[in-house]
């Protein structure tokens, strides 16, 4: 807030801004309004209006004319998460708990290690938050609720004294099925009798909204791997189902076939070859939708397979498509990618750098994207670079497109 000073007087509901440089504008008051929010947990109460409508004057004295700035985007940017009973600590542990239930949005997993589940004292509790656009308070005891659970859920400890909830966190997508898993601490329990040595629980992500208990996890898990990779180059071929695809180290090649596919496809040289199923359950919103793409470490190639085919990536969440370097439409026909820039700086986690691959009956439509005039070649391949016009604060960003594609 450089430049802006602010007094509030609370009985009068005076708020009075000064800006030290700079010409003033309505919208410095909502930053005032988000330094007084970290000072106040009640700001409605504090400032007693959602809207301010302020009068300032030039350094001459001259009094403009009022200006009113909403106070609604800088009071409700989020939402608050309420604990369930008194004395559970809620909160104590917070958590990103990426996508557990799939359906696009991004879930918090926030840690209650006082808390009594089922009548065991201090076993605790964790509660899953599923990601959400309102501004809503969340009441923990709905979604722990036994007959009703929503927004979430319950995640119950072990045994008394456990402290399980102490520590939670994300742990990525342990048994690949495409959706997050989680684990949570439990420091103080007492595994095979070993008093304290403590207990980690990894849950695997779901959809549904139903307890968990920490007692009863073990057992099959609820998705199985159905092609499993080794060390050596593999070539792992599905079918029209929805199936899950783990490659090894080698240079692998996984072939989806259609359905709802999970693709981890591990370190090396790796190509993954998809068709219009497959793009359908990437485009895919809501809770369910495991399909994803994660290419792993190395230059990885995702593959269009057929003709007539839109690979829009404006359409697709970015954390479905992971960790690809290059994207090949050339198909058996007429194919066309979409995409933006920000779905390329999510393209890879290595480089900023996508290349297309394709011929002269294939269009690339790149928003903001313009040609620098500068060709490279590689492996033989020519292809025009492309630049984004927002290169103050994405230098090194390109897009290399094969120079027989055509650019819409």
């Amino acid at each position: 807030m450089s430049g802006l000073e602010y007094s509030y007087t609370h009985a009068s509901k005076t708020l009075i801004i000064s800006k030290t440089s700079g010409a003033f504008d309505p919208a410095d008051v909502a930053k005032v309004v988000e330094a007084i929010q970290l000072k106040n947990t009640d700001i409605a109460s504090q400032l007693g209006t959602r809207v301010a409508t302020i009068t300032y004057t030039d350094t001459n004295g001259n009094e403009s004319e009022p200006a009113t700035a909403s106070l609604s985007v800088a009071l409700y940017r989020g939402f608050v998460i309420n604990g369930e009973v008194a004395g559970d600590q809620s909160g104590f542990s917070v958590s990103s708990a990426g996508d557990v239930n799939g359906d696009g949005l991004d879930d918090l997993i926030v840690g209650a290690f006082f808390a009594d589940p089922n009548g065991k004292l201090s076993a605790g509790k964790s509660y899953v938050v599923f990601g959400k656009a309102n501004s809503s308070a969340i009441n923990l005891s709905a979604i722990a609720d036994a007959s009703n659970p929503t927004g979430g859920f319950v995640i119950n400890g072990e045994a008394r004294y456990d402290y399980s909830g102490s520590s939670v966190s994300n742990a990525g997508d342990v048994n690949g099925d495409g959706l997050d898993d989680l684990i949570v601490s439990g420091y103080q329990a007492d595994p095979s009798g070993k008093s304290s040595a403590g207990k980690s629980y990894v849950i695997f992500g779901k959809t549904d909204t139903g307890a968990i208990d920490l007692a009863n996890l073990g057992g099959d898990s609820k998705y199985v791997i159905n092609y499993l990779g080794d060390k050596n180059a593999n070539t792992l071929t599905g079918t029209s189902k929805d199936e899950i695809f783990v490659a090894g180290a080698g240079d692998d090649t996984l072939t989806g076939n259609g359905g709802m596919d999970v693709f981890n496809a591990g370190l090396g040289k790796d190509s993954i070859l998809i068709n219009a199923s497959n793009i359908s359950a990437l485009e895919q919103t809501g809770a369910g939708n495991r399909a994803r793409v994660d290419g792993g470490g190395g230059i990885d190639t995702l593959v269009l397979e057929g003709s007539d085919l839109t690979l829009d990536l404006t359409k697709i969440s970015d954390r479905r498509i992971q960790d690809i370097e290059v994207i090949d439409i050339t198909g058996s026909g007429e194919n066309t990618l979409k995409l933006n820039l920000d779905d390329l700086l999510h393209a890879s986690s290595s480089t900023n750098i996508l290349k297309v691959l394709g011929d002269s009956d294939d269009k690339v439509n790149a928003a903001g994207f313009s040609d620098s005039t500068i060709d490279k070649t590689v492996d033989g391949i020519t292809y025009d670079v492309y630049t984004h016009s927002d290169t103050n604060t994405h230098a090194g960003v390109e897009l290399w497109v094969q120079q027989e594609i055509v650019m819409l």
